[in-house]
């Protein structure tokens, strides 16, 4: 039976060989099936704000039902890529508010990928090196910082939808280009883009292949990488390690840059054809628009990476703060969080971090969240379109949630529980 009295256990925690462990996930018990309940339902709601998980991860994964932080993030990537992915399939066949074409912009999605990859792929090491107090506070200052713009914000695009009565639509002026608009026209009405979904997956697997030559402390290099060595985080045998992995980061730049010269090239001839709508339509000739996309996806990458949260929120917000229209922006910035999650969670068996119960688990988790919570939220939003601004107020309440969670967390730890060392502590690498 198990003993959560002696050596004073936390709560959900036994004595096993000396050392105090979390419980299992299996068999479910009362509290802790309400907890996962609570996990599905603000999964389902925080994923139409566009943030698509990690907000559950302070108030519920965290202190409700006691994981580590470290532990924590780790379940927020599967439950992400699990109510994601639902969030993708439902909203491919979803329309852009203002214009017919769909709701998630590739084209924005080409330039976010591989910086979010990239960022991503720091923001995991840096989760496994830095100390919790660090983590927590991070995302406690970030949230802080982004929610009275984005109320601000959810106010002004209140009273501009209150003022749109009907979707505007793209005119072609020039019947001399009209076989290169159609041609636009009829990539904007695919329910999937296959010419920019197809890139969008290819990025993804070269990311991977150089991942699966590189390998981690679980799934070791198929050509003889070697992760760590003596236990020691660099040496000459594992120098090739750190080559491969800043490979990954020369590559995604190099990829970069090709996709801005493309969709330059793209908005130019779009203009040129008098196909170019401003209200809906992205001047990505502007190196300025480009960068600040550029730097959004970086940064969502490495906050998704380094703690599980604000990958979503960070894009999102940013996009909104660019005047993207707000569902939109909410359906691009999920799109990436599929791709971020199931690259982070990738990485995290690699390394060992994750066994397959638990994924398979908070799987499972996800996917209830993104059929039972988000479904029917985004059904009312398509019905009532003009009730879009309340997705930046629900992006505020729970960026606030977190915020206080968090800093009940770090009180809890420091000043209840006597922790400060604990929180302080950095994590070993290898």
């Amino acid at each position: 039976m198990i003993n959560h009295l002696e050596q004073n256990c936390e709560y959900l925690h036994h004595l096993q060989d000396g050392q105090c462990f979390h419980d299992d996930l299996f068999p479910l018990t009362l509290y802790n099936s309400l907890g996962y309940l609570l996990i599905i339902i603000i999964l389902g709601l925080s994923t139409v704000g566009g943030l698509g998980g990690g907000i559950e991860k302070i108030p519920i994964l965290i202190v409700m039902l006691n994981f580590s932080q470290s532990k924590a993030t780790l379940y927020v990537y599967v439950l992400t890529f699990g109510t994601n992915l639902v969030n993708f399939l439902m909203l491919i066949y979803q329309k852009h508010p203002l214009a017919d074409k769909q709701i998630i912009d590739y084209e924005l999605s080409l330039i976010l990928l591989p910086t979010a990859l990239f960022g991503s792929a720091f923001g995991n090491i840096l989760h496994q090196i830095l100390p919790d107090i660090f983590l927590i506070s991070i995302l406690i200052v970030f949230f802080s910082i982004f929610v009275p713009k984005l109320y601000i914000k959810a106010k002004q695009n209140r009273e501009q939808e209150m003022q749109v009565d009907n979707k505007q639509k793209t005119v072609i002026n020039q019947e001399v280009t009209h076989l290169i608009a159609e041609q636009y026209k009829s990539e904007d009405q695919q329910i999937i883009p296959l010419y920019k979904f197809l890139l969008l997956l290819i990025i993804f697997m070269i990311v991977q292949c150089v991942l699966m030559i590189r390998g981690g402390k679980k799934q070791q290099s198929f050509i003889g990488i070697q992760y760590c060595s003596d236990g020691k985080l660099i040496n000459n045998n594992q120098a090739v390690y750190w080559i491969t992995t800043g490979m990954i980061i020369v590559v995604l730049l190099l990829i970069s840059y090709g996709i801005k010269y493309h969709l330059g090239r793209e908005t130019k001839t779009k203009i040129e054809i008098g196909y170019f709508n401003e209200k809906v339509d992205f001047n990505f000739i502007e190196s300025k628009f480009f960068m600040i996309v550029w730097i959004s996806g970086f940064l969502g990458g490495i906050m998704g990476g380094m703690t599980g949260v604000g990958a979503g929120a960070i894009i999102v917000s940013i996009l909104i703060l660019q005047n993207v229209n707000s569902r939109v922006a909410s359906a691009t910035g999920g799109f990436q969080k599929l791709f971020i999650s199931l690259f982070t969670t990738i990485l995290s068996y690699q390394q060992g971090d994750l066994n397959k119960n638990e994924i398979l688990f908070f799987f499972i988790l996800g996917l209830l969240s993104g059929l039972l919570i988000a479904g029917p939220m985004y059904y009312y939003l398509e019905l009532n379109p003009k009730q879009n601004y309340l997705v930046i107020y629900l992006v505020c309440i729970f960026l606030v949630i977190s915020a206080i969670s968090g800093a009940i967390y770090i009180f809890k730890e420091i000043v209840i529980m006597d922790r400060w060392n604990k929180m302080i502590q950095t994590h070993t690498f290898c």
